[in-house]
């Protein structure tokens, strides 16, 4: 392989690789979050969940717009979605003070865990672009 074929396996590798890096930050964390936050299993579980319905549902739009617009600008916003999406999540104990609890079929949920389940759909969502926008870049610039 020469340079060309180095530099894009490299590019492509190091995206798909964050992009991953990403997905695998709360699970790794649920022992500590589980302890921290006194949440069971299961809520922590949810939010793994969360993550991989954003990115579920936001596969085909993100295809299309891959198609419509620059693959680069949308693979710098995507990413620039994750990180908020992580921000917010960081932030979710002191956002989620203020937003009063809920109970759905007899199971409570409080404020930080409603942030921090949105954040972690927000995550997922920017994390959709990875495949639409790398295999058409990988499509385009390899024979």
């Amino acid at each position: 392989m020469d340079r060309h074929y180095w530099g894009l396996a490299g590019l492509m590798g190091g995206i798909h690789f964050t992009f991953h890096v990403f997905l695998r930050l709360i699970p790794a964390f649920i022992p500590i979050l589980g302890v921290t936050l006194d949440y069971p299993l299961w809520k922590l579980g949810m939010l793994v969940s969360a993550y991989l319905v954003g990115s579920s549902i936001g596969l085909l739009p993100m295809g299309v717009l891959s198609d419509r617009y620059d693959r680069r600008a949308t693979l710098s916003a995507s990413l620039a979605v994750v990180g908020i999406g992580y921000l917010f999540f960081a932030m979710a104990p002191t956002i989620g003070a203020g937003i009063p609890g809920a109970e759905i079929a007899g199971l409570a949920f409080d404020g930080t865990f409603a942030v921090m389940a949105t954040s972690m759909l927000v995550s997922g969502l920017g994390t959709s672009a990875h495949i639409p926008v790398g295999v058409p870049i990988l499509t385009a610039n390899a024979d």
